[in-house]
């Protein structure tokens, strides 16, 4: 019995020294939720405080993909032709978007956008143009410094100079005034999907050094010829330090997990309302 009495005695000092301790760490937590050291600051303008707001994925973005702006002359020439639109479409295209309020980016600022070094503009768009062909400094470009628009010219290195293709000058001269991007496009439009891993690393490196030399500047978006590409060839273009990369997929749902594998629609030769539908689905 008085091994009980001890043993309660014991609990109740215990108690008493407890009650204490526990007090004063709750008053000192109080004070630490009234007077934190460290406060969060929120901008009280708008635009800032939005600005700090992560964008949620994914996002509706057209890639628009051309190939040839001119005027087919030749009526044999059927593949030209289901690859082209007339520099007068290609006005009222870029007329059109510019009215509905699109703001025109690049390849590589979409790449910015996806690891948060660029804000998302109002109603992004891209141009992308494929293969380099010569068209596009004496038909496209004038239309594109017309209206400054940005814009991305997806360069086939190992064809620079060839019949219907851009000179290293011209390529040069729209690389320096700065609208539009100059991408890669391998050397010799290889096709991905079943291509050795020693024949992809050869086209996707020596592209971006040819075309880097050429124009001193950075080439860190690329794309797929004939939209052809498996999973061996996404990893080399991520390995040889491409940033982003297009495909031929249609579609215009846009996520940064897809940044290697980016698809675009072909806008064909509609305007106003028409264009507006077609870059909506």
């Amino acid at each position: 019995m008085s091994d009980l009495k001890l043993y309660w005695r014991v609990y109740f000092i215990f108690a008493i020294l407890l009650i204490p301790i526990i007090f004063y760490w709750g008053w000192m937590l109080m004070g630490r939720l009234r007077h934190p050291s460290t406060t969060l600051r929120v901008s009280t303008k708008p635009e800032k405080f939005f600005s700090q707001i992560k964008p949620i994925w994914p996002k509706k973005i057209p890639i628009l993909m051309y190939h040839y702006i001119e005027y087919v002359t030749d009526k044999r020439d059927t593949i030209r032709q289901s690859l082209n639109i007339t520099p007068y479409i290609l006005e009222h295209q870029i007329q059109t978007l510019l009215n509905a309020g699109y703001t025109f980016i690049t390849a590589r600022e979409l790449g910015e956008i996806f690891d948060g070094k660029l804000d998302i503009p109002k109603k992004p768009i891209l141009l992308t143009f494929d293969d380099g062909y010569r068209d596009f400094y004496t038909d496209a470009y004038p239309i594109i410094k017309k209206y400054r628009v940005k814009a991305t010219a997806y360069i086939i290195s190992g064809f620079i100079g060839y019949r219907n293709y851009m000179a290293e000058t011209q390529i040069k001269t729209i690389a320096q005034e700065g609208l539009v991007e100059i991408g890669a496009h391998t050397v010799h439009h290889l096709s991905f999907s079943h291509a050795p891993i020693h024949e992809i690393q050869k086209e996707l490196r020596e592209s971006k050094t040819t075309l880097e030399t050429l124009i001193g500047k950075s080439v860190v978006s690329f794309a797929y010829p004939n939209g052809s590409y498996d999973e061996y060839a996404m990893n080399e273009v991520e390995q040889s330090g491409f940033t982003i990369a297009m495909g031929t997929r249609p579609g215009i749902t846009i996520n940064p997990q897809d940044r290697f594998t980016l698809s675009r629609i072909r806008p064909g030769s509609n305007i106003g309302a028409d264009l507006l539908i077609r870059i909506s689905k």
